[in-house]
């Protein structure tokens, strides 16, 4: 009897241990977990987050991990890009040879516009590979630019071999000017306008030249001409004693904004008796303008400001045609109920229209009317850093804040802040192609629509993932706006026709239902921070996962996972519809401030069962040293069953914090065929290696080798034989040894 016995146990013993379903599948013991610590204990490094985005090579047993390094909090930091070279070697310690260093900084990026800073980029906020493992996209999304005195934050893409090939991506950001202008304000200054009206016409004259420093900068030269009683036949008299003329700022005096201001504020009024306009104009064409330094490149512009009629009207139109040979545009200005309209036309464009005439009712509201004028400057020139609505604003865009490369080898990138906030998406047709196409604000209001889209933020863009979610061979692009009406979306469209109005797209909303335990929309829970795509449960259409790191629950910031599993028959149509189709939560332990689903990836299949599995970070869970946990795939997709939690404390390393803030799945770190998982702790300068132990399948066999069984001797009788049993194994599985030891009995 101890035969049977003893077969048995081994038996059940080798099918327990067998069973994947029922064994932490990630090693977590001391002689195989890695943490790497990136940089000296002298880089001071947990102010840029180290590895908060990574990406992965492999060549033989030489590993290198990139990590995306961009400033924790404020605009200062510019980011970098660290490489941790690493040797893995089959015996303990499992990894050896680690050296980690500063590979890219702002400073050695390739050559951009002239008007890019180098401050704010945030450099490796996006990291991701193309074609292949070395040819990757960097970005830093906080990438500041400077036109004038009009500071943004357009970001910037790079794109080839990190550090010794790179390319910066020209997205077609809006540029500055590259026209120079010569402003002469020309002034009436005679005696109908009042010492009180005259001041206002000071301070307005200081705000315009602050707009046009503001919007243009150092490409602008400004001049006040003031005229009155013009002596016509001495244009060129300097004399400010009289009631000719005076020039209190003139072409080049002043470099500075507040130079140009104290200029302005001395000016003297001239009280003349008689407005000699047509003269005027003559003097600055001939004389001003003329000598301008710049006068044979800069764009020639008079803005003429008067209260009444032209003592000389009769030589306006000849005036006209000087301005016009001379490729001096006019822009005139009336104030008040005496001026004569059709004067203010023959000298603006010779009476044909009101094009650039413009009139207002008093010196107080001047200012209103010169904005205008300097709107229309700058919109005439087709040329510089100008937002004139919402669908046009691409100047704080935060181009490069997410990206990702479909199947298909197309780039999709994020971009935020385009569009006032409300976000866009820019998709480069391939992963070398020259420019991206930027998704118009027309497009991007039709997936999120809204009553107020100017004071909307919803960042669309935030995150973008793509998968083939309704099966065949069409890829969705699956794009994030967390802060759309404060609950946030996800929004799905097709590759083809992207942009326009016939573009296939769906938008997914959290589950609502008034009252039940399923009403997953809340306010502020950032739906959407994170997406993947990924095929959990077998039926080769990629299912999406949305995390909301901010949901509260039982506690505050416990973070949610919603898992949208694909169906036989319009699943993007079922997905879509917010008030019937209810996905699958997954929430960790519910921990306070956990922020479960701040980053999470597709681990491969970790368990040799056929389904991919999926890892889900809470960065914060621990008092903030981080967790992760890990959920198995399935014919049903992800069950709500933590199948391994791994704590930041049992790492053997008890300075990790934030462990998980990104987490990289799916790598195979010693070429076994095995998935294993890289995992960051930012805040604590370490990035940690974690592998996956192989699955062994057993098939058992019991045969009995005797056809009959004697009763009566077996039970009479010691120490008989009494039938004999035959056991027989055989395994198979992934880097397992040929040979696994014997047993007999």
């Amino acid at each position: 009897m101890f035969e049977i016995k003893s077969a048995l146990l081994v038996a059940l013993f080798l099918l327990f241990w067998v069973d994947g379903s029922k064994t932490f599948n990630i090693d977590v013991s001391r002689d195989v977990v890695t943490t790497i610590k990136v940089g000296t204990s002298d880089d001071n490094l947990t102010s840029v987050l180290p590895g908060k985005q990574m990406t992965f090579s492999r060549n033989g047993s030489k590993l290198s991990i990139f990590l995306g390094t961009p400033p924790a909090v404020g605009p200062s930091g510019n980011g970098s890009v660290w490489q941790c070279r690493v040797t893995v070697n089959d015996s303990s310690p499992g990894v050896t040879d680690t050296n980690c260093t500063s590979i890219l900084s702002r400073e050695y990026l390739p050559e951009e516009r002239a008007n890019h800073l180098m401050g704010g980029g945030g450099l490796g906020r996006t990291l991701f590979p193309l074609s292949s493992p070395d040819q990757q996209m960097v970005c830093a999304s906080r990438r500041e630019g400077q036109c004038g005195t009009v500071y943004s934050t357009p970001g910037s893409c790079y794109r080839g071999t990190i550090p010794t090939s790179l390319k910066w991506v020209d997205w077609k950001e809006q540029s500055c000017y590259t026209k120079r202008f010569d402003v002469l304000f020309l002034v009436d200054a005679s005696n109908s306008i009042t010492n009180t009206e005259f001041e206002s016409m000071r301070t307005v004259l200081k705000s315009a030249a602050e707009s046009f420093e503001y919007l243009i900068g150092v490409n602008t030269q400004i001049e006040i001409l003031l005229y009155g009683q013009l002596n016509g036949r001495n244009l060129t008299y300097l004399s400010s004693s009289n009631r000719h003329y005076n020039v209190p700022l003139a072409f080049g005096q002043c470099i500075s904004l507040r130079c140009t201001q104290e200029a302005i504020q001395k000016m003297k009024h001239l009280r003349a008796a008689n407005t000699y306009t047509a003269r005027a104009i003559e003097r600055a064409v001939k004389i001003d303008l003329a000598q301008s330094r710049f006068a044979s490149v800069a764009k020639k512009i008079i803005i003429l400001i008067t209260d009444g009629q032209a003592t000389d009207y009769k030589l306006l139109s000849s005036s006209y045609a000087l301005t016009k040979t001379n490729n001096v545009t006019v822009y005139a200005v009336g104030v008040g109920s005496k001026v004569d309209e059709d004067q203010l036309k023959t000298s603006a464009n010779n009476g044909k229209s009101d094009e650039r005439v413009y009139l207002t009712t008093s010196f107080d509201k001047l200012l209103n009317s010169l904005q205008n004028v300097t709107s229309d400057i700058i919109q005439a020139s087709g040329d510089g850093l100008v937002v004139r609505s919402v669908d046009e604003d691409v100047i704080d865009t935060l181009f490069g804040f997410s990206g990702h490369k479909t199947k298909e080898n197309q780039v999709v990138m994020g971009v935020v802040g385009a569009h006032s906030g409300y976000g866009s998406v820019a998709k480069f047709d391939s992963t070398t192609a020259d420019w991206p196409e930027l998704m118009s604000f027309a497009n991007v209001s039709k997936l999120l629509p809204t009553e107020d889209p100017r004071g909307t933020e919803s960042y669309l863009g935030y995150d973008v993932t793509s998968g083939n979610y309704n099966g065949g061979n069409v890829t969705y692009v699956a794009v994030s706006a967390p802060k759309y009406h404060m609950h946030g979306a996800v929004v799905i469209f097709s590759q083809t026709a992207f942009g326009t109005s016939d573009m296939e797209s769906y938008t997914i909303l959290p589950y609502s239902c008034a009252g039940c335990m399923h009403d997953y929309k809340q306010l502020g829970s950032y739906f959407g921070a994170t997406v993947l795509s990924v095929d959990v449960n077998g039926d080769r259409a990629d299912d999406l996962l949305v995390g909301a790191p901010l949901f509260v629950g039982d506690n505050y910031d416990e973070g949610r996972v919603f898992v949208y599993l694909s169906e036989a028959d319009n699943t993007l149509t079922t997905w879509s519809n917010a008030y019937v189709y209810i996905p699958t939560a997954l929430f960790g332990e519910k921990d306070i401030n956990g922020r479960f689903g701040s980053s999470m990836t597709s681990a491969g299949d970790v368990n040799n069962d056929g389904y991919n599995d999926v890892i889900i970070a809470a960065p914060m869970a621990g008092d903030g040293k981080g967790v992760i946990f890990l959920y198995h795939g399935g014919p049903n997709g992800l069950a709500n069953v933590i199948q391994q939690k791994i704590t930041a404390s049992s790492l053997f390393d008890p300075s990790i914090r934030t462990f998980g803030l990104s987490v990289l799945g799916n790598v195979d770190v010693n070429d076994n065929q095995i998935p294993d998982v890289i995992i960051s702790s930012p805040t604590s300068d370490r990035i940690t290696i974690l592998r996956t132990k192989p699955i062994v399948r057993f098939n058992t066999t019991f045969q009995f080798a005797n056809s009959s069984l004697e009763y009566i001797r077996c039970i009479s009788f010691e120490n008989t034989t009494c039938l004999i049993l035959q056991t027989c194994f055989s395994y198979d599985g992934k880097s397992v040894e040929e040979e696994v030891g014997k047993y007999s009995v």
